[in-house]
């Protein structure tokens, strides 16, 4: 074996710990949110996707104009002058 050959197997290595390590901390975090009822139509009992209830809390913030979060606005934008001709 060469020395290539060695610090290829190495990389390779490393790369599939790290996969194998994300995937663990992964299911880990899965496995450790609160779990709320099962519902035939959210076909999980993890939260994948946001309850109704903060959904609800988002949309009545928005209808009332509060800043419940970040908003688009118009920036001015000056032209610059052609610095290539």
């Amino acid at each position: 074996m060469t020395i290539p050959d060695f610090l290829g197997y190495t990389l390779v290595t490393s790369l599939l710990a790290g996969f194998l390590w994300a995937l663990v901390d992964l299911l880990v975090k899965i496995h450790r949110q609160p779990r709320r009822p099962l519902s035939v139509l959210r076909l999980t009992s993890y939260p994948f996707v946001p309850d109704d209830e903060l959904l609800a809390q988002a949309r009545e913030v928005e209808s009332t104009g509060g800043t419940g979060g970040l908003r688009l606005s118009p920036v001015p934008v000056k032209a610059r002058k052609q610095a290539y001709r």
